[in-house]
């Protein structure tokens, strides 16, 4: 069986050589195609032979391209089979925290390593057989994104509720010793994986550098949902305090060593401190912002040089966040050059997860009405983008960018975390011609 072509980019490649949704994908360079991970490999040259079937009648087209020329087919999903989901209980699992009543595709519980390679997705590698270890070897399928959490074999069997993770060590370093690179993270839960687990965790990490190239550590995230779950302690005050100066020193030590810090703690690890963030250099190329690594002294960076070239206009609007970047970006506002607009920092407390959880990317529609409640909003709300769905879709709870603008009576602005896109919508320049939605 091959895999249904679903669709064909106009002027493209395949559109040329007369292939249509239909179309069955059996054969590429002679070899059968297992997933998109195949697929993504040998269509990667110049020459391709693809072999495709219509009505039971194959064909085989021969291609000559450039390396950046898209052959143009689409397939039914982005694997071309199913999904990998999770083989663990873990006790921290965010979507076991989840409020009822949210649409299935947040339920899903994904630990597929194609997702990490393509996307960056964290994974733990407790579902992944023998065979696929030599297949990702043998492909050179790097840099992998992986979820360790601890080194110690105990501690993470108990963190992930299931006896094949205390592998976790002999897995790394076969993947090391294989050739393959790997991004690494530790969700950091109090009283379970902190303190001397943690120091064990980034020394022996380290030492699988180079193939080990970052280890982010990052609090766990815990909402008013766990209703009997596990109990575990949210990262406070000294709970970040601690980690930072256990993370500190090993940036140090490291740094004497190699030149490079290799351990770095998530932005909200030093906002629970209170501790002021590093610069944008000290986070060198670690690879992890999607992981909330730098990414708040990247932005503020690209702020302060994209400032100068704003021309900003008279006027006041309101801008919307979680309670954690709230004190960050007012500080942020006020600092603004004389003749800015006026713009109001509103922190949104989620009451859809519950207050503990503090980030912007997990506010719904619903608690940024609440928050909103009752103010003088001035002539737009700015809202993060990334409380919408891929950037553009709806918000967790639903809500469309239009309908939440016609909920509070005023155009809503959805601004991608990029400092020249915050720099115009301090200024209160125009967005893009789709950026503003309107109720």
């Amino acid at each position: 069986m091959g895999h249904t072509v679903t669709s064909v980019a106009e002027g493209s490649i395949a559109d040329e050589l007369g292939i249509r949704p239909g179309d069955e994908l059996l054969r590429v360079n002679g070899q059968r195609v297992r997933d998109c991970i195949d697929y993504w490999l040998l269509t990667s040259g110049e020459d391709i032979k693809l072999t495709l079937s219509r009505h039971g009648i194959p064909r085989t087209y021969t291609i000559t391209r450039e390396l950046d020329e898209p052959l143009g087919l689409g397939f039914d999903s982005v694997l071309m089979d199913k999904t990998h989901t999770c083989a663990n209980r873990c006790v921290f699992c965010f979507v076991d925290q989840q409020p009822a009543g949210f649409r299935p595709s947040l339920t899903i519980k994904d630990d597929d390593w194609r997702l990490s390679f393509l996307m960056g997705s964290f994974v733990t590698l407790t579902n992944v057989s023998e065979k696929t270890i030599e297949r990702i070897i043998a492909q050179q399928i790097s840099p992998l994104y992986i979820s360790v959490h601890a080194t110690d074999p105990q501690v993470r069997t108990r963190l992930l509720r299931n006896p094949r993770a205390g592998r976790m060590m002999q897995l790394l370093s076969r993947l090391a010793q294989g050739g393959i690179r790997f991004h690494t993270q530790v969700v950091l839960c109090p009283g379970l994986n902190d303190g001397e687990v943690l120091e064990k965790t980034i020394r022996d990490l380290d030492c699988l550098r180079p193939m080990a190239l970052s280890l982010a550590v990052v609090p766990v995230g815990l909402t008013g949902h766990r209703q009997g779950l596990e109990p575990i302690r949210p990262v406070g005050y000294e709970e970040a305090q601690q980690a930072l100066s256990i993370i500190h020193r090993h940036q140090m030590q490291s740094l004497e060593k190699t030149g490079q810090r290799f351990v770095f703690a998530a932005d909200e690890l030093y906002l629970a401190a209170r501790h002021p963030i590093p610069s944008a250099p000290e986070y060198e190329d670690a690879g992890q912002y999607e992981n909330g690594v730098g990414i708040s002294a990247l932005l503020y960076q690209e702020l302060t040089e994209a400032l100068p070239n704003v021309s900003p206009r008279p006027g006041r609007q309101t801008l919307v966040t979680g309670t954690l970047a709230a004190p960050m970006l007012s500080d942020w506002v006020a600092a603004l050059p004389e003749g800015f607009p006026d713009t109001r920092v509103v922190a949104c407390v989620n009451h859809t997860f519950g207050p503990s959880v503090t980030v912007a990317g997990l506010l719904c529609a619903s608690d940024v009405i609440a928050a909103l409640k009752g103010m003088d909003l001035g002539e737009r709300v700015l809202i993060p983008r990334v409380m919408l769905r891929d950037g553009c879709g709806p918000t967790l709870d639903d809500w469309t960018v239009e309908s939440l603008a016609g909920a509070l009576g005023v155009p809503v602005v959805p601004i991608e975390n990029d400092g020249m896109a915050l720099a115009r919508a301090l200024a209160m320049q125009p967005p893009d011609a789709e950026g503003e939605h309107h109720g």
